[in-house]
């Protein structure tokens, strides 16, 4: 675990105020996540249950569901240099076209080789994206408004990942019914040249060029991973938003094991997922509101306590009712954790490094997503589903535990 930072500790540069983007940028960069997250969790969803219908087991499962992030613990840190760089809407771009590729080779896999491929492009799709699109609303504003805006923007991606897994359990049972892969492909890629759509009015809108671009041309100095990792705080900010990106993950890769084991249709998972988002989508509008009340510090450990707890008690039912009551706890536990996390990055990073500090984060949660899902699904294989859902809530509340007794040094609000 990480330690309180010493005096030593390298200290942040300071983070110039920026102008709000124009008028048009944000609501498109909010709709733009709408439809990637809800892209996202869509494919992963069917992508569980095509590797279910291959005869995966849980380690199988677990396999396909690290290929996610396979690519984007190497690329992460260079494209959050490239977006410094280059700036963020030509990745916004990029990010449907992979997102595209990767999800009709998840409609279209026939062996498990092949599924874990087709998510590799889709983490690293989704990797654009997110590093881009969190970029561009870490710079622009204020920071007495970055946390309400990381809400509203996480908010437009739990709508998507509200419908997500609506859509992703319809292009299921199509299957089953015999439909193959035609509405997969067809829903999928269309979302797909939706965002790239989106991406390139983005690029219209706001630009081509980086903030690193200074007068004359030149650019501004690099900032090293291993300085920003050295920032206090960070290192409690990556495992805290780890925690957070693995209880989201697990449950759209393993919440259909949990159902098939169970006998719980993929109408009603896909429901229960929906369920979650729908809740999240109400936290994470309400988090300027919540971070005033409560502070930052007690809002991001209240998300993950209530979290942790909702994931200690799903092993203990198999009723609709009570797992509905524990995907709402765990919407607002996850729902109004992530956007924290983000703000406090942002309210930490300069200017022309957040795309590299945003990146360094993202980095931590996908080794986290690289290497979690082969340990947990090994060990859903002797222990059974449950224990994966066990060994979240430990996790999640070894993160609050952790910053109850090292809380972050800087106030994300300012």
């Amino acid at each position: 675990m990480t330690t309180p930072a010493s005096p030593s500790a390298p200290a942040a540069p300071p983070a110039p105020e920026l102008p709000v983007e124009r008028r048009s940028a944000f609501p498109a960069l909010v709709l733009h996540a709408t439809f990637v997250n809800g892209l996202m969790v869509a494919v992963r969803l069917v992508a569980s249950y095509r590797a279910l219908s291959l005869d995966a087991d849980a380690l199988a499962l677990g396999i396909v569901a690290a290929g996610f992030a396979v690519l984007s613990v190497v690329a992460a840190v260079p494209m959050g240099r490239l977006v410094d760089r280059f700036g963020e809407p030509i990745f916004l771009a990029l990010a449907g076209l992979l997102l595209g590729l990767g999800s009709a080779l998840t409609v279209t896999a026939d062996s498990i080789a092949l599924l874990t491929v087709s998510q590799s492009l889709l983490g690293l799709g989704q990797l654009a994206a997110v590093v881009a699109s969190q970029t561009l609303v870490g710079r622009r504003g204020d920071r007495t408004t970055r946390s309400a805006r990381f809400g509203v923007y996480a908010a437009g991606a739990a709508i998507g990942q509200l419908v997500g897994p609506l859509v992703g359990a319809a292009v299921v049972a199509a299957a089953v019914a015999g439909s193959g892969a035609a509405p997969g492909l067809v829903i999928f890629c269309g979302t797909a040249a939706v965002t790239m759509v989106l991406g390139t009015w983005l690029i219209h809108v706001e630009g081509r060029r980086g903030p690193r671009h200074l007068e004359g041309g030149q650019l501004a100095a690099k900032v090293p991973a291993m300085t920003i990792l050295r920032w206090p705080g960070m290192g409690r900010t990556m495992v805290a938003s780890l925690s957070i990106n693995l209880g989201v993950d697990t449950l759209v890769v393993f919440l259909p094991a949990y159902g098939e084991a169970n006998g719980i249709p993929v109408g009603v998972i896909g429901s229960l997922l929906a369920l979650r988002s729908l809740v999240a989508i109400g936290a994470r509008v309400l988090t300027g509101r919540m971070v005033r009340w409560l502070g930052e510090a007690n809002a991001l450990l209240v998300a993950l306590f209530v979290a942790a707890g909702a994931f200690a008690t799903i092993p203990l039912t198999t009723n609709v009712v009570v797992l509905g009551i524990q995907m709402a706890l765990l919407g607002l536990g996850l729902g109004l954790g992530q956007p924290l996390t983000l703000a406090w990055v942002a309210a930490t990073s300069p200017a022309n490094a957040m795309g590299t500090a945003v990146a360094v984060r993202l980095t931590g949660n996908r080794m986290a997503q690289l290497v979690a899902p082969i340990v947990l699904g090994a060990m859903a294989g002797p222990a059974g589903v449950a224990a994966v859902f066990l060994a979240l809530a430990a996790l999640l509340g070894g993160s609050g535990g952790m910053l109850k007794r090292w809380p972050l040094p800087r106030d994300v609000t300012g």
